[in-house]
């Protein structure tokens, strides 16, 4: 309560031009227009408030009430190769919880996000990507519709996301889980039915996938068998040809078919890796959630701690986990996973590193009410001996740590 009303000075004394919100929404005192009072169809009210805080460099936007957002929610930023943003902060009046594993709808403040993509403006419904900070406390964000989007993507942006709570799309439970919750970068371009021949330096890629640009002098990709989640069958750096074509420093080890290509966007592109560092994901409760957190291409020094997942969130495949590290070329280190609660009623895991990510620590994570499941799975089993795992609370008759 003491930080709420701290906040709400603070915000108070950042501005004192009235502001009006329109008929969806209206400003609950004058003096502060980075207050909302929602009535259910906010996105000018909301997305205004952050363009207007952006513009008077004031961060807080303070919502009040059940809100919802058709569109996407996207701090403006200024673009570039190197795009920045002002630090802007969400905060709510309060999230629901629930011990009992039911529906979490006892808030104070929700935040309704049904944007579904389709228009492929964005990969999320909160699409951040400037360098700065952006922080979102107190809310019920919620996934209202029918799609199983994921929530946030973040490349550039320092994110602090705490003290929430995360209900994805309640048609799904368990191992039907289909929504994540947050990105840490992007899982970068893929472009599928590469064929090369043995010593071959070319990749030709359709003209209906994704496209090379001029930008990639000197640009990492991956060749990988079968999917994102596989192993390399040659990692290099690509030169710029044409937009379906790119040279490569390094042949082909041997003859290669039907295998994918995997890089990365720049800047302030969607496909972008992760810059955000300095990240802390804390104290959020999650239901109707496959992944809380997937850390993508970059994803290093993020710290992950005393999340709680009910029995209503879960992943299916053999090492489903509500933590997941992509098989990145890059690899991700330095990241701290402490403490937390997961009810693994339909989790495999608690934490499941498809790919290079040693130096990272996983510290006092509980599993409960799974029966015999795995605590942190490899897939590299020469990743287990590089990192830190000390466990927390977990059935004794299963293993901790796992590797294929």
């Amino acid at each position: 309560m003491i930080d709420r009303l701290l906040a709400l000075s603070l915000s108070l004394a950042l501005s004192s031009f009235a502001l009006s919100f329109g008929c969806a929404a209206q400003a609950a005192d004058n003096s502060d227009p980075g207050y909302v009072r929602c009535s259910g169809n906010d996105d000018d009210a909301i997305n205004g408030a952050i363009a207007d805080a952006v513009r008077e460099h004031r961060g807080l936007i303070h919502l009040e009430g059940y809100c919802r957002m058709n569109g996407a929610l996207a701090p403006p930023y200024v673009p570039g190769s190197l795009p920045v943003q002002q630090p802007v902060t969400l905060m709510g009046e309060g999230a629901a919880w629930n011990g009992y594993w039911k529906e979490a709808e006892n808030a104070s403040t929700v935040l309704d996000l049904r944007y579904d993509g389709k228009d492929g403006a964005h990969p999320a419904k909160i699409d951040t990507r400037g360098a700065g900070h952006l922080e979102i406390t107190g809310l019920t964000l919620k996934s209202g519709g029918t799609d199983d989007l994921p929530f946030i993507q973040t490349t550039n942006t320092t994110v602090y996301i705490h003290d929430n709570a995360v209900i994805g799309n309640a048609a799904h439970k368990g191992l039907e889980c289909a929504q994540d919750f947050l990105l840490l970068g992007s899982t970068g371009y893929v472009a599928h039915n590469v064929n090369m021949k043995r010593g071959s330096r070319t990749i030709s890629v359709s003209i209906d996938g994704p496209r090379f640009t001029p930008k990639m002098v000197g640009w990492k990709i991956a060749i990988r068998k079968g999917s994102p989640l596989a192993n390399d069958l040659l990692t290099t750096i690509a030169a710029y040809v044409s937009p379906t074509q790119v040279n490569l420093r390094d042949p082909a080890p041997g003859d290669i078919t039907d295998a994918i290509a995997q890089w990365y966007g720049l800047g302030d592109d969607a496909h972008a890796p992760f810059q955000g560092y300095g990240s802390v994901i804390a104290r959020n409760f999650y239901s109707h959630i496959r992944h809380g957190v997937v850390w993508g291409a970059y994803a290093n020094g993020i710290t992950v701690e005393d999340e709680t997942y009910s029995n209503l969130s879960g992943a299916p495949g053999l090492h489903g986990a509500p933590y997941l590290f992509l098989d990145t070329p890059e690899g991700t280190v330095g990241n701290n996973i402490r403490g937390g609660t997961v009810e693994m009623s339909y989790y495999a895991n608690l934490i499941d590193v498809e790919g290079n990510s040693p130096g990272n620590a996983f510290i006092g994570l509980g599993g409960y009410d799974g029966g015999v499941v795995g605590g942190v799975y490899f897939a590299d089993s020469t990743m287990a001996s590089h990192n830190s795992i000390v466990p927390g609370w977990f059935d004794p008759a299963s293993p901790y740590v796992q590797t294929r």
